[in-house]
């Protein structure tokens, strides 16, 4: 809807679309399309490559003017007089950084989402604003951005939990302001098959709000990934946008799927890969002890786990960590669980 707030900017991103829409974009601004005196309001930016949903929104906040931000799916909705009454709150409290509403479906749902109050504890159990909700382009700058780590979308929840970790200051507007349309049929119900294990793969991003015997747990879904979610993360290694720590997220994920299979030396080498990486903090070096453990036996293994509980003393306190420590040498009972769950195409 036109938005009774007069102050926005549209960045358009094509992300190499193959129906042509990034051509007709550009005709339409090029004729002016919103009107005398709007000209600047529209700024269409093609892309030579497809990067996915998580760069072009990058690369659409890049190229923004304004100091908010607002991430609009090309099928969803706003309500008009959603920026007017965050441009109100925004006067009203200007310490804040993230203004969100309800959210309300339509076309095949119509559904209200009523969203609950940004905090950990909502957040961390399911998806915690809707996409439409808006933020200081700064915010943006310190979170560094969507990632394009998770192989099935999810990039803005990984982005509110970012932004939940550095204590953003928030404020819900009344009524249902955003709407979005959901269909049976899209890139979000294709992945929807594989949500358990990529929301596992989710988790292992942000270990600073989530107990360490979940994720442990987390790591035994993530090893029996489908080999649909397998091959999307080998694709994103060869995407040059993709940040190094993004594709580092990938081959620790990639490993831990080795590992189950028992691909002992491909999965040592993965973690290896990525013991350096900060964020990823404890998890490849125990897998890679665990690893050592089943190739060279506990000899090797065991000063490998004390000297990672000693930088790490939480994982001592987990059952599940233990009971890999006391019986890595014996028994590779800790590596198994469920077949691989398919071996058909990605959905893509």
């Amino acid at each position: 809807s036109a938005q009774s707030f007069p102050n926005w900017e549209i960045i358009l991103v094509d992300d190499k679309s193959p129906d042509g829409c990034g051509m007709l974009a550009q005709d339409f601004a090029a004729r002016g399309g919103l009107g005398p005196g709007n000209e600047h309001r529209l700024k269409v930016l093609t892309s030579p490559i497809n990067h996915g949903l998580a760069e072009s929104r990058n690369l659409g906040i890049k190229a923004a003017r304004g100091v908010w931000i607002c991430a609009l799916d090309a099928d969803d909705k706003l309500g008009p007089n959603y920026f007017f009454d965050a441009a109100h709150e925004m006067t009203l409290q200007p310490e804040l950084q993230l203004i969100y509403s309800n959210q309300k479906f339509f076309q095949d749902s119509d559904w209200v989402w009523p969203v609950s109050k940004f905090e950990t504890g909502s957040a961390m159990v399911r998806g915690p604003l809707p996409v439409m909700s808006l933020y200081l382009k700064s915010l943006w700058q310190q979170v560094g951005g969507y990632s394009s780590a998770l192989p099935w979308g999810n990039e803005d929840y990984d982005f509110w939990l970012n932004v939940l970790a550095i204590g953003a200051k928030s404020k819900k507007l009344s009524g249902n302001q955003v709407f979005y349309r959901f269909k049976k049929d899209s890139m979000m119900r294709a992945g929807d098959a594989y949500g358990e294990e990529e929301r596992a793969m989710l988790r292992s991003r942000h270990l600073d709000l989530y107990h360490t015997a979940k994720l442990l747990r987390d790591h035994r879904l993530i090893m029996t990934m489908a080999n649909a979610t397998r091959q999307r993360l080998l694709r994103l290694q060869g995407v040059a946008t993709v940040s190094a720590e993004d594709k580092a997220f990938g081959v620790f994920w990639m490993a831990l799927s080795d590992l189950h299979e028992g691909r002992f030396a491909e999965a040592l080498q993965g973690f290896r890969q990525v013991l350096k990486v900060e964020r990823l903090q404890w998890q490849p070096a125990l897998y890679e002890a665990l690893t050592v453990c089943r190739l060279q036996g506990r000899a090797a293994s065991a000063p490998m786990l004390r000297k990672l509980t000693q930088r790490f003393p939480r994982l001592n306190t987990t059952g599940e960590f233990q009971r890999h420590d006391r019986n890595c040498q014996a028994s590779a009972s800790w590596t198994s669980g469920p077949p691989r769950r398919d071996s058909g195409d990605d959905g893509s």
